[in-house]
């Protein structure tokens, strides 16, 4: 069976990680209902907080998401620079919280989970999957090229962290993860946005270490790795999460 860590979409591994964390300990992750609301947000039984209406859909800063891969102390975390990197900047620029279909149809979930723990938020996203909770985006086509926009940002960011990190760089894991980074293309908002180095992207590996002073072996072969549009990847989300269940709001009076 395969475990979180090795799920390809950052929304599989954290989901997996819930349900390994959930079954290992008696902590509850899920929200709990002595949640505080954020002020002028409407009170709920829900486990989620509801963000004003003027808010809902902005975007995290640069910072906010270079967080997530770069320690307090200005190294970066490599585990987290693997083949799904760009999988990851786009998730936590999105927050999990965009979803989109073929159409390009776009939906914000206009909630905010009571817990931020990354496993604990997603689990929260999808128990929520209800049109009380996910919206239409009125301006589709400029909310996915200000993802790709900010997407790109954080990835300068974060290719300048390796490049000037104050870690050990001479390690063959560190130059063989800048070499795969540098290669990664651009982030681009359509699937006609695409060009050859999407399409022909490749991820190579390391030899394996041999014992004694012997070096490493002759790695193993580069294997591909297409880049998709940012579109393709929110509609594999949008199928992931499932269908928006319709749910009749009746107002308190």
């Amino acid at each position: 069976m395969t475990s979180w860590f090795d799920a390809l979409y950052p929304w599989s591994q954290l989901l997996q990680k819930f349900e390994t964390i959930k079954k290992k300990t008696t902590h509850q992750l899920v929200i709990s209902q002595d949640f505080k609301l954020v002020k002028g947000a409407a009170e709920n039984n829900d486990g989620l907080k509801e963000k004003n209406s003027e808010d809902y859909s902005d975007l995290p800063t640069e910072d906010d998401v270079v967080s997530h891969f770069v320690q307090a102390n200005g190294r970066p975390s490599l585990r987290k620079f693997d083949k799904s990197s760009h999988l990851c900047i786009l998730y936590y620029v999105t927050q999990g919280r965009f979803r989109s279909d073929k159409n390009k149809r776009l939906w914000y979930f206009a909630g905010t989970p009571n817990d931020s723990e990354d496993s604990a938020w997603l689990a929260s996203i999808k128990a929520n999957n209800t049109n009380e909770y996910w919206k239409l985006v009125d301006n589709p086509f400029e909310k996915l090229e200000e993802i790709s926009t900010l997407c790109n940002s954080v990835y300068e960011e974060l290719l300048y962290s390796l490049e000037h990190t104050t870690g050990n760089t001479s390690r063959d894991m560190f130059k063989n993860i800048l070499v795969n980074f540098r290669r990664l293309p651009e982030f681009v908002a359509y699937q006609s946005h695409r060009g050859h180095v999407h399409k022909q992207h490749i991820w190579s590996f390391l030899g394996v270490l041999k014992g004694g002073n012997g070096g490493r072996g002759e790695p193993a072969k580069s294997i591909p790795n297409r880049i998709q549009s940012i579109h393709w990847y929110l509609t594999k989300y949008h199928v992931f999460l499932g269908p928006i269940a319709k749910k009749v709001c009746i107002s308190k009076t």
